[in-house]
């Protein structure tokens, strides 16, 4: 999976809004933690971090910061129960999205999702002038599903869980103002969609 390989990130307005939502003293499945840094943010937060990754590269990295297991989510045995399993920019990595977030249920309480949207404004004249993959962003290359917010949601739901809270922060280096855009229009202005989800009992 490896949703940000060795290019892993910790900061900006995504990350700080997960880890405000994570708080601390939780115990956190990272799936598809990349090179491990955020896992290592939020381990500094107080938390215990497992993480999963499928890129040997990013693996020998990350397991020096965190403990790691190697493989596919799908696959690999899982022992254990967690507060939380966090999906930060990896369901649109894999083609059975839906069974990752059934496999969630099974090991926590919570989890929260991050994808990318892929009816952004941008990416829609991307497409339109025959732009259809590239290294990085929306249309990643490496993307193999492309989620809609109606998409996300209607996934979340059907597998067990309910949306508790749910952002769509503005890139970094955007003005303030565009927040403002993306309260009007989400599915078109959001260039990702934050859930903060729970199984849902009813």
């Amino acid at each position: 999976m490896g949703s940000t390989g060795l290019y892993d990130v910790s900061k900006g307005p995504k990350y700080d809004l997960i880890a405000a939502w994570i708080g601390s003293n939780k115990k956190i499945l990272d799936v598809g933690c990349g090179a491990g840094n955020f896992s290592e943010r939020l381990s500094l937060c107080g938390n215990e971090i497992v993480g999963i990754e499928s890129s040997e590269e990013a693996f020998r990295i990350a397991r020096e910061k965190v403990p790691v297991l190697f493989g596919d989510f799908l696959e690999i045995p899982i022992e254990g129960c967690f507060d939380i399993v966090l999906f930060a920019d990896v369901l649109e990595h894999m083609y059975r999205p839906e069974l990752a977030i059934k496999k969630a249920k099974l090991l926590a309480e919570e989890m929260i999702v991050c994808v990318p949207n892929f009816e952004f404004w941008l990416a829609k004249i991307l497409i339109f002038c025959g732009v259809r993959k590239m290294n990085s962003g929306i249309l990643d290359k490496n993307h193999v599903y492309f989620f809609s917010k109606k998409i996300i949601e209607e996934m979340i739901v059907a597998n067990g869980f309910e949306i508790v809270e749910y952002a769509s922060p503005a890139p970094k280096r955007i003005p303030r103002f565009y927040n403002n855009i993306i309260k009007i229009a989400p599915y078109y202005f959001g260039y990702q969609f934050i859930y903060r989800c729970r199984i849902n009992k009813i």
